[in-house]
Formats: structure tokens, sequence, C-alpha cells
């Protein structure tokens, strides 16, 4: 019906908009509560006749109470696209948005500088003692520049995926697909900036440089996860910490508990599976593995194989996409 007979009913409810506040915007936050919902629905089924009466006069009571029955029918039928358009038109609104985040100007030449300052300082350096500061650098840039760059990127993804959801456009698994689609490819091309600027500097081979930047994008994908998740849980109501807090306290156990600053083999009492926590520690093992001559790992970073490794990293970011995807899923959806 039209705005005046949702006003009626609302006030026939006692649930009229409050000052400042539109109808629609009323309507929907009612809406959003089930319990009200349901108490709405049941209402208007037996209201709409008499409401229909006082509105448009008593001749067209029944045809607009048939006209309210239907429209609730069309609502509840309403057919979104098919699953694969959604996910194109999505994906193609994805990658407008990345020229703002991933592929903006200012985070290109980011990476530009921070490549070019860490082939200065570690010149040369591959096959040497150094070797492992220039590793462990290439973890740590690739755990701590993406958490932090989704951290702050996603929750305004996350306001306009919320009203979308809200008017049932799509579903959360066609968003979650194209956000896969869509920034895999931009999420290469900043890492290859920085790592094609500090790996031939630093003097890693091209097999060694190639393996490294594979893992380190793998790094980046298992890092931006993160972010997204420490914002989706720092915004809930109950959650005590801020998300700055959140992923500066993930992200300081990861590198603490990845071998480099102390072996995991001499930590006090039970605390060596501290250590299996860590990505760092299964990155940091692949990367030490491939850049060495004799293709053995550090001893401080985990004892599997090479394969082992990257299933483990593989597993690990597989896991955190099934994360994000129940905690998106079981969001109480909600204006802010």
């Amino acid at each position: 019906g039209g705005p005046a007979s949702l006003a009626a009913h609302l006030h026939r409810l006692e649930l009229g908009a409050p000052d400042r506040l539109s109808l629609a915007d009323h309507a929907m936050q009612l809406l959003c509560d089930p319990a009200e919902s349901t108490r709405l629905e049941s209402e208007w089924s037996t209201a709409a006749p008499t409401i229909c009466v006082a509105v448009v006069g008593p001749d067209a009571s029944a045809n607009a109470a048939a006209e309210v029955s239907m429209s609730r029918t069309k609502l509840r039928r309403r057919a979104r696209l098919p699953f694969h358009r959604t996910v194109w038109l999505l994906a193609r609104r994805q990658v407008r948005q990345s020229r703002s985040t991933l592929l903006k100007a200012d985070e290109i030449a980011l990476n530009v500088l921070i490549g070019v300052i860490t082939g200065l300082i570690w010149w040369q350096s591959a096959g040497s003692d150094a070797e492992q500061g220039a590793l462990f650098f290439f973890v740590a840039h690739m755990t701590w520049w993406p958490g932090f760059l989704y951290l702050f990127a996603f929750p305004a993804e996350v306001a306009v995926l919320t009203k979308e959801l809200l008017s049932d456009a799509y579903s959360i698994e066609a968003y979650l697909l194209s956000k896969v689609v869509a920034d895999t490819p931009s999420e290469i091309v900043c890492p290859s900036v920085f790592f094609a600027c500090a790996l031939p500097m630093c003097g890693f081979e091209p097999v060694a440089s190639v393996c490294i930047w594979l893992t380190m994008l793998l790094q980046f994908q298992t890092s931006a996860i993160i972010g997204m998740l420490c914002s989706i849980v720092s915004d809930h109501p109950r959650c005590p910490i801020s998300a700055n807090t959140l992923i500066s306290a993930v992200n300081v156990l990861q590198m603490c508990a990845g071998g480099f600053l102390r072996d995991p083999r001499t930590y006090p009492g039970g605390l060596r599976w501290l250590s299996y926590t860590s990505i760092f520690y299964y990155s940091s093992s692949i990367i030490s593995q491939v850049s060495s001559p004799t293709h053995t790992a550090d001893p401080r970073y985990s004892p599997l194989g090479l394969g082992a490794n990257v299933a483990t990293l593989l597993a690990i970011t597989v896991g955190l996409k099934l994360c994000l995807y129940v905690s998106l899923k079981s969001r109480n959806l909600r204006f802010a």
C-alpha cells in the first residue's frame, strides 16, 4: 500500500515513526527485528481492509485489501537474477572499488619505496647470514600491510552489503565469490611491485624469487582475511576492544611465535604449541627452504617438508575464508 496506509497501520499499533526519521527508514528498522516483523505481518493481514476503508473509502476497500495481499505475495516470491549473472555484476563493481584500495596510486608508490629500501638494506645478501633478516621482513610486510589495508577498507564495504542484503538483492555466497573473482587479480599487483624491486636487489636467484613471490601472495591472502575478520568481530556490540587493538594483538602473536625472534624449541613449559598457530612459522619455513642451496629449512621454523608446509598454508587460508563466510552469514543485519 501507500505511505498513508503504512502510517495509519503503525499508528494503530503505537509504533509511529520518531521525529527526524522517515517513515521508510522506520519501517525498515522494524522489519529487521524478527519479532516486530512477524507482528506487523499478522496484524496487517487482519487490519488491511479496515485501514483501506479509512484511506481510500468503503467502496474500494476490498480491491485495496486484495492488492495488499498480492503485493505481499509478490514480495515473498521475488526472483533474483541467476547466480552466475549476479556474481558477474558484483565482480564488475568490485573491480571498480579495487581502484580506490588495492590499486590506489599511494599503495603502489608505497610498495615501490619499501621495495627499494628493503633492497638497499639487504643488498645482495642472498646466501649470507643476513638473508634470514630479509626473508623475515618479507613475511612481516605481507602480514601487517594487507591486514590494516582491509581493516580500514572493509567496514565501508560491509555497510553497503548490509543494506543490499536487507533488500534481498543477492546472497552472501554470490558476494563472496564475486569478491574472490574480482580481488584476486588486483591483490597480485602491489605485492608483485614490491618483490620486483626487492628480490633482484637482494640477489635471490630467479627460481627462488618466483617461489618466494608465490608464497608471499598466499601470505597476503591470509593476512587480508584476518583483517576482514577483525573488522567484523570488533563491530559486534559485545566485543570490548577495537579493531586496531585486535589485529595488532593477532599480528604480534603471529610474528613472535613464528620462530625468527625466538626458537620455539626453547619456549618455557608447554608453550611450543603457540608456534603451530603462527602463519609465519609455515611461510618462513617455505621461503627458507627455496632460498637455501641445499633446500633445507631453518630448524627454527616448521619441520614439515616443502609440500606439507604449502598444504598447511593453503588449509589455513581456506579455513579463514570459511570463517569469514560464517561470520558474515551469521551477522545480525542492521543499519549502523
